[in-house]
């Protein structure tokens, strides 16, 4: 139960303020600048913690050899793209991915934000073709291609997974 109390105040001229608190000997003030902060402490240790993905992904994606950074990026490809191309058929080549995933873009994308949607289709159709020579062409991909694929995923990766997750569904397969 609330307590009420009364106390005098004396500047320079007699007033009585009437106070209601629900615990004794809480100063309210500096309680309420507490539950302000709360909510910006908050969003600033999610924006940190985003931040150190980012810094720290990138970072280890560096670290891996040339194939292993390909195979890794591509398979995050794989798994936004799971998510929207409803059917993937386990015998489809990553051209085939690549082709559905570009032409879902398309069909999203290019009325509202043309060069938007070219960007990715093309980034897309780099990433499909670096792992493809990864994986059927004799010659093993070197530094050159890890940073190249890094610098695409890095642009990609977030414009990618905000479009897709609103748009791109494929029609079930009959």
């Amino acid at each position: 139960p609330p307590i009420l109390r009364t106390s005098l105040r004396n500047d320079n001229q007699e007033a009585f303020e009437q106070t209601t608190t629900t615990f004794p000997g809480i100063d309210w003030e500096s309680y309420s600048r507490i539950l302000i902060m709360i909510p910006i402490i908050s969003i600033a240790l999610i924006v940190v913690f985003i931040l150190g993905v980012i810094v720290v992904d990138t970072w280890w994606l560096r670290r891996q050899t040339p194939i292993q950074a390909i195979h890794l990026i591509y398979r995050r490809l794989l798994l936004i793209t799971k998510r929207k191309l409803e059917k993937i058929m386990p015998g489809t080549t990553p051209n085939e991915l690549v082709n559905d995933l570009n032409e879902c873009l398309i069909t999203a994308l290019a009325i509202e934000h043309p060069p938007l949607a070219d960007t990715l289709t093309k980034n897309v159709q780099k990433i499909g073709a670096i792992y493809s020579q990864s994986i059927y062409s004799a010659h093993n991909p070197g530094k050159k291609e890890q940073a190249d694929i890094i610098r695409i995923w890095i642009g990609l990766r977030y414009q990618l997974v905000r479009f897709l997750l609103n748009t791109c569904r494929r029609p079930p397969v009959s």
